[in-house]
């Protein structure tokens, strides 16, 4: 029986991505949970406001609400979006222990509602990091496709931190060019480089 992924990316439907690739395709054979993007950088003061109402809201409710997922047009049946209940703030400790249990305990719902037991959890984002061992995963798969050192709108060394850790915990490592794959561990690192799909 093929395995289940929970996977984490950026959030589905927006930019073309290689992850929605790979996973668009992974998808005719498995069933997938896809979880939006927590976000790669820490609240500023604009944000303020609007991080303590989200925080008020999650405080007020269990880890289990917002449960359902929602199914992704065009993809395969079986696939389904989740909009993650999760603190954006990527090295806070608070915010990591807050997601590990709201996001950790709303995926678990939506596992139960969708009868996924043991999935492959693959990851495009380090901020997948709080909820990693917590599903009952068989594996964890690191998808690198960016040097997070590099990106704008990107706190850099929170994130990479976080992305250390996570390639830590990872059975796989998968990184898309040579330059990303040197810099994690040879022994659990392929290297699958970015290609060009002539049917878009």
């Amino acid at each position: 029986m093929a395995a289940d992924l929970i996977v984490f990316g950026e959030d589905w439907g927006g930019h073309p991505s290689s992850t929605q690739h790979l996973i668009g395709h992974l998808a005719r054979a498995h069933k997938i949970v896809w979880v939006n993007s927590i976000g790669l950088r820490r609240p500023r003061l604009g944000d303020m406001r609007r991080v303590a109402h989200k925080l008020a809201a999650l405080a007020g409710a269990p880890a289990s609400a917002d449960a359902s997922a929602v199914d992704a047009p065009g993809v395969a049946p079986g696939f389904r979006v989740v909009a993650p209940r999760a603190v954006p703030w990527p090295g806070n400790p608070l915010a990591e222990a807050a997601n590990a249990h709201l996001l950790g305990g709303q995926l678990r719902a939506v596992m139960a509602q969708e009868n996924i037991v043991r999935p492959i959890l693959w990851t495009s984002l380090p901020s997948a990091l709080p909820v990693v061992g917590t599903l009952g995963e068989r594996a964890v798969v690191y998808y690198c496709g960016d040097d997070f050192g590099a990106l704008s709108g990107v706190d850099h060394a929170p994130v990479l931190d976080m992305e250390r850790r996570l390639v830590e915990k990872a059975d796989l490592v998968i990184a898309a060019s040579p330059v990303l794959a040197e810099r994690f561990p040879r022994e659990k690192t392929v290297l699958v480089p970015h290609g060009v799909d002539a049917r878009v």
